[in-house]
């Protein structure tokens, strides 16, 4: 629809007779640039007010494909050695004309300026990515160098390219090898007891389907000890997934001791040398799946600590119907190597650092909520103990709203939410409020408490996040009842995705044995009472950090 002043301005213009040279509306412009005039029409415009419209809008008109020129030039025979090219300034009113100078056509294209060297030669400058050697008339094959590299395909873009990578890689030209591995990895698997060898056989079998098995990838070797220490298969001996799999479900137990030095031993010997198919070339881990209970205590104390010092990366798993998180931590590299049985954090670990440090396939997580859960019916110095095991929990923590957050609930029949999950961002204001609860003698209902937390300790209204690691830390008496309840209580918690710990600060032997043989699994029971228990307690710090985001 044409504006009032449009018309306006088009009946001042009703008198002027059409195609009579320039009326120079808004301003001239030259003869070069009329003549270089982008026009999608293909004839010249009928009336004056077309005209007037048409000078209005001279930049837009300029903008438009030059192929135009070359439609008006086509019927416009010039004699030898001259160049047809488009006069007077006005598209809609050009003139068609001979002229000496080859570049009058405007032969470059996709904005490529012309210089004129004779009467009848030129040369093209061009915008980069386009190729002088056709007048800028096609862009340049960048992937004519094949620049993409480990199988990439190459797209050809304008003054640029872009790799496709394989599955594998990664990076601008696919040089980062974004697929974890190659790696070594031996397991050392405690075979003197049926039920936890059967476990440790699935923790095996479970990561062996999860890696790419092969001569230029992972390669596996198993190692079982009870009296003695046996190699049942080397890095080299199976090359598949599959195969190896098969191995592993092979495997009997040796039932007896744990004699965990001679396998230690035998462990570092494969994992140092080239023979029984390692690779020096490439990281190597041992990982030692036991309770941690083993019988000769000061000689696999001595060989683990040797390991580390030359190196050796060594990883603990606690399975067994009890745990000793602090033998755990011996035997490994570092707090942070010492993992559940019943989850992918170790797997997780293995591939983050065998991919490439660039690559952003596997992003380990640090976004957990913890919330405490406290049985306030227990004495004052039990109490007076939790307190002071929860400021040590809490000090292993990264303590901010993106990464680990903290809450307390404390419970006797009833249960009380001391401060949600986004009470305190500090330790300064936290570790006053872990102390900060009464101590009530009354009867204590435990599976009310699990089924309080289960419902509104992880809310978005208390702090929660909707896709972070939720980890329970509880402390207890022991002194319940209707244990099958309880037992289910803790079942659904677990698969819900709940993690949860259990920490013992009572010396009672007999409500330790009633608080461990009712739980699963038994790597969740800390035992917080002896002299060494800080390091216990820090396993949970690893909780922290798990999964990977893709």
């Amino acid at each position: 629809m044409l504006t009032i002043a449009t018309v306006i301005t088009a009946a001042l213009f009703s008198g002027v007779t059409c195609h009579k040279g320039h009326h120079y509306l808004p301003g001239e412009i030259s003869h070069q640039q009329s003549a270089s005039f982008l026009l999608d029409r293909e004839k010249r415009a009928i009336d004056c007010f077309n005209e007037y419209v048409c000078e209005r809008n001279i930049p837009y008109c300029q903008s438009q494909s030059e192929l135009v020129r070359e439609t008006y030039c086509s019927r416009h025979n010039c004699p030898s050695g001259l160049t047809c090219y488009l006069s007077v300034p006005c598209p809609v009113h050009y003139t068609a004309n001979c002229i000496a100078d080859p570049c009058a056509s405007f032969p470059c294209g996709h904005g490529g300026t012309c210089t004129k060297i004779s009467d009848t030669t030129f040369s093209c400058s061009c915008l980069s990515g386009y190729d002088p050697a056709t007048n800028c008339a096609t862009d340049i094959d960048e992937c004519q160098s094949s620049p993409c590299q480990n199988g990439g395909s190459c797209n050809d873009l304008v003054n640029r390219f872009e790799c496709t990578c394989s599955g594998r890689y990664n990076g601008t030209v696919c040089e980062k090898d974004c697929r974890p591995g190659p790696a070594d990895i031996v397991f050392v698997v405690d075979s003197s007891e049926s039920a936890d060898f059967t476990r440790s056989l699935d923790f095996v079998s479970n990561i062996i389907q999860n890696l790419s098995i092969g001569p230029n990838d992972f390669q596996i070797a198993m190692i079982t000890f009870s009296w003695n220490a046996t190699l049942e298969f080397a890095f080299d001996e199976y090359s598949n997934n599959q195969s190896l799999i098969d191995a592993v479900n092979g495997v009997a137990p040796e039932y007896g001791p744990t004699y965990l030095t001679e396998a230690l031993t035998l462990a570092e010997q494969i994992s140092s040398g080239t023979a029984n198919g390692r690779r020096p070339s490439v990281p190597c881990y041992v990982v030692i799946l036991t309770d941690g209970l083993a019988t000769d205590v000061q000689g696999y104390v001595t060989q683990a600590r040797l390991m580390q010092w030359r190196g050796v990366r060594m990883m603990g798993v606690g399975i067994g119907s009890s745990v000793s998180h602090t033998d755990l931590i011996t035997l490994s590299s570092n707090i942070d190597d010492v993992f559940s049985p019943d989850n992918d954090d170790m797997l997780n670990t293995i591939l983050k650092e065998t991919s490439h440090q660039d690559c952003n396939d596997c992003i380990l997580r640090k976004d957990s909520d913890v919330m405490f859960l406290v049985d306030i019916t227990q004495t004052g110095q039990v109490l007076a103990s939790v307190s002071r095991t929860m400021r040590e929990i809490s000090s292993f923590f990264s303590l901010n709203m993106n990464e680990t957050r903290i809450g307390l609930m404390t419970y006797a029949s009833n249960v009380t939410n001391q401060f949600s999950l986004t009470t305190h961002t500090d330790h300064s204001t936290l570790y006053p409020a872990l102390s900060k609860f009464p101590q009530i003698d009354e009867e204590s209902d435990i599976i009310y408490a699990l089924r309080y937390v289960r419902d509104f300790g992880f809310a978005t209204s208390n702090g929660g996040r909707l896709d972070s690691r939720k980890i329970v830390v509880m402390y207890s008496s022991g002194n319940w009842s209707d244990l099958g309840t309880l037992q289910s209580e803790f079942k659904s918690l677990m698969t819900e995705g709940y993690r949860l710990f259990r920490v013992i600060t009572s010396y009672d032997e007999a409500k330790v044995n009633s608080f461990i043989g009712h739980f699963i699994p038994s790597y969740g029971t800390i035992n917080a009472v002896t002299t060494d228990s800080k390091y216990a307690l820090k396993t949970l710090a690893a909780e922290a950090t798990y999964g990977c985001i893709h």
